[in-house]
C-alpha cells in the first residue's frame, strides 16, 4: 500500500521536471535567437558604416577673412582659414595665395605641419598692396594624406568616452566589440547547457 502511494507522488513530480527541463529549454533557445539577431544587426551596422559611411579622404577648403585684414608697416596681412572637412589627417599642407591689383601680382604662401580630420587652422599671407582691391586667388598647392591609426591596437573605450566621442562609426565599433563578446559568452553557455541536456 505504501510503494503505491510512493508511486503515485513520484509521477507527478518527474511530470513537473520534465516540464520545468522544456520551458527552460524555450526560454535558452529564445535568448539564443534574441542575441543572435543582435549581432547580425551590430555587423550589419558597422558593415554599412564601412561602405557607405563617413570615410572620405582628406577635402581641404580654404576662406580668405577680408574683413579681418591688418595693416602694419605699409603691408596688408590677411588671414586665411583653412579647413579639413574629410575623415583623414592631412600633413605638410602647403595653402598658396595670389593678389592681382591691375597688372601687378605677387604670391604669398604658407604651410600647416598637421590639419586633422574636421579641423581648421588660421594662416597669414602678406601682400603690399591692398587685398580688398584686387583679384585674390588662394588654393591649396599640395598635402601628404597621412595614416590614421586610431582603430589600430586599441582597447574598448568605457562608456562615457563613447559620448565624449564624435565618432557614429567609433561608437558603433565599440558596441559591436561588446556585443561580440558578450553574445559570444552566451552562446557559448547555451551550446553547452544544450549538450547537457541532450
Amino acid at each position: 500500500m505504501s510503494g503505491g502511494v510512493a508511486k503515485a507522488q513520484t509521477e507527478p513530480a518527474q511530470d513537473d521536471e520534465a516540464e520545468s527541463d522544456e520551458v527552460r529549454s524555450i526560454a535558452e533557445w529564445v535568448t539564443l535567437i534574441v542575441s543572435v539577431a543582435v549581432l547580425a544587426g551590430m555587423f550589419a551596422i558597422v558593415t554599412y558604416l564601412y561602405v557607405a559611411g563617413d570615410d572620405d579622404p582628406v577635402i581641404i577648403r580654404t576662406e580668405a577673412e577680408l574683413n579681418q585684414i591688418r595693416v602694419s608697416q605699409e603691408a596688408f596681412y590677411l588671414p586665411v582659414s583653412v579647413f579639413n572637412d574629410g575623415d583623414a589627417t592631412a600633413g605638410d599642407v602647403q595653402i598658396q595665395a595670389e593678389l592681382k591689383i591691375g597688372e601687378n601680382s605677387e604670391t604669398s604662401a604658407f604651410s600647416i605641419t598637421t590639419l586633422a580630420s574636421n579641423d581648421s587652422e588660421t594662416g597669414i599671407v602678406a601682400f603690399s598692396g591692398d587685398p580688398s582691391e584686387g583679384e585674390l586667388t588662394v588654393r591649396v598647392v599640395s598635402y601628404i594624406e597621412l595614416f590614421d591609426a586610431t582603430f589600430v591596437n586599441r582597447r574598448p573605450p568605457s562608456f562615457p568616452l563613447w559620448l565624449e566621442s564624435g565618432s557614429l562609426r567609433q561608437l558603433a565599433e565599440d558596441l559591436l566589440h561588446f556585443m561580440l563578446v558578450e553574445s559570444t559568452k552566451s552562446l557559448c553557455s547555451h551550446v553547452a547547457a544544450a549538450g547537457e541536456r541532450q
